[in-house]
């Protein structure tokens, strides 16, 4: 081999060589090795202390750590959120920075990483030693802006979301009032308007062998131990209600006054004592505050605010758990109806499965329009039973309104409605009944109409 040849191997070699070391080099700007942090990764099991701020700060809040559980020690010393204050320090742990973003002061107040509308989270480890003090930003093209107190810079990040830690102070409170699984109660006693209730729930019935295993299983029965009133025939639907809305009762604020007075709940309006386990725990309902009612556990010296909604199935007197179903009637089961409104009255008469227009009515009737009217009946179930039974109270001397059942069976069932409450419910009072209920004001609406509410609408003109 000549000289020549062995000049242009060594040199293709050498290409070789080169073209390797850089086909493996990293391109101009690429990282080697790990991303940068400006913030050093920790364990959420390191973080001891939490200090937030937030809305310009006008939150602030303090959360330490107590054994297993956080708790609040500024502003009050209160129990904490566990699952709010678990997510937070999760994602702290779960953090991975990107890009620096920029270095511009001009340009942090755009990225919400100030006092103004940052989220300012510092979290504290052993000995009191900083894991992480940083302001929590926007979003911006699937990253939060994440700005280091002790830089000026900010940085892309996931993981975290400022929504986390921008809270109302009392959003870190625990609002869990009551917690229990329903199948562990045995026990339901109910105290208000003078009367008392206890009732005791009833063994399950066995499961028939052929049963099958994705079954639901059947609504809890249950029997009156004490009562000063009739619940007979006891609706246990009324029961279950109750205990499924205090399962996992929440408070939707706080009142930190403890003017138990003012609240109501020296002198409750309704005291409801639940077992479950052989333990009862009691549940004070006091006074209206507008759009919410105080309420209190007993022994616990905590106030409350429920919604109103959320007490509907919770502010049930003892007398209410008796069966308010004032009639059951399908379209079946119906002949004709025989309605007054407005001091005018009308019937409608059944032929064969047709509704028709029956004496006190012109026109031709919308089959649609008085469907609603007929299948009103199918369950006609009040909301509760009236205390004021007097008729010049209730209206029912000069009802309103009035409505026959005229059934195949030839029995006969008619509802006289009366005044209107100020919680929008009729006083209803069915002939032969001694009981007066209180419908709502819809339920009434359905079938309380005039002939000219379910008549065709003529040809235009």
């Amino acid at each position: 081999m000549n000289q020549k040849t062995l000049i242009a191997l060594g040199a293709m070699a050498v290409v070789a060589i080169l073209a390797v070391v850089t086909l493996r080099a990293p391109r101009k700007g690429e990282r080697v090795g790990p991303r940068e942090r400006p913030i050093a990764a920790f364990k959420a099991d390191a973080v001891k202390e939490l200090e937030l701020t937030a809305n310009g700060g006008k939150d602030k809040v303090t959360l330490k750590r107590d054994g297993a559980a956080w708790k609040l020690t500024a502003p009050g010393q209160h129990p904490a959120d566990q699952a709010l204050v678990k997510t937070a320090v999760e994602q702290l742990e779960k953090i991975q920075f990107g890009d620096l973003v920029t270095e511009k002061k001009e340009r942090f107040a755009d990225l919400e990483v100030g006092e103004d509308k940052g989220a300012h989270v510092v979290a504290r480890g052993d000995g009191n030693a900083v894991l992480f003090d940083a302001w929590i930003g926007k979003s911006v093209a699937g990253f939060t802006m994440v700005k280091p107190a002790a830089k000026e810079q900010v940085w892309q990040s996931t993981g975290l979301f400022k929504y986390a830690y921008a809270k109302e102070a009392k959003a870190w409170r625990d609002h869990a009032m009551l917690a229990f699984a329903k199948d562990d109660t045995s026990r339901l006693a109910v105290e208000a308007n003078g009367q008392k209730l206890v009732l005791e729930k009833l063994p399950p019935p066995p499961q028939p062998a052929d049963a099958p295993a994705a079954a639901p299983p059947p609504e809890a029965k249950w029997k009156v131990v004490e009562s000063t009133v009739k619940v007979d025939p006891l609706d246990d639907g009324v029961a279950n209600a109750m205990i499924g809305a205090m399962t996992a009762l929440s408070a939707a604020d706080f009142d930190d006054t403890n003017n138990y007075a003012d609240a109501g709940l020296a002198t409750p309006r309704y005291r409801i004592t639940v077992t479950n386990k052989g333990t009862p725990a009691t549940l004070l309902l006091g006074s209206d505050k507008g759009d919410d009612v105080w309420a209190q556990v007993e022994g616990k010296g905590q106030i409350y605010l429920l919604r109103k909604f959320a007490v509907e199935k919770l502010a049930v007197k003892p007398m209410d758990f008796r069966d308010k179903v004032l009639v059951r009637a399908k379209d079946a089961d119906l002949t004709a109806l025989d309605i007054t409104s407005g001091g005018q009255a009308f019937t409608l008469d059944k032929a064969g499965a047709d509704w028709a227009f029956g004496k006190g009515a012109k026109g031709e009737l919308d089959a649609t329009k008085a469907q609603p009217v007929v299948s009103a009946f199918e369950e006609l179930k009040g909301s509760g039973f009236s205390l004021a039974t007097d008729p010049a109270t209730t209206g029912l001397a000069r009802p309103q309104g009035a409505v026959t059942l005229h059934l195949r069976d030839r029995s006969v069932v008619t509802l006289r409605v009366g005044n209107l409450t100020k919680d929008n419910e009729y006083f209803v009072q069915k002939v032969g009944s001694p009981d007066v209920l209180l419908l709502k004001k819809f339920q009434v609406e359905r079938f309380l109409k005039k002939a000219s509410d379910l008549a065709k609408a003529g040809p235009a003109k």
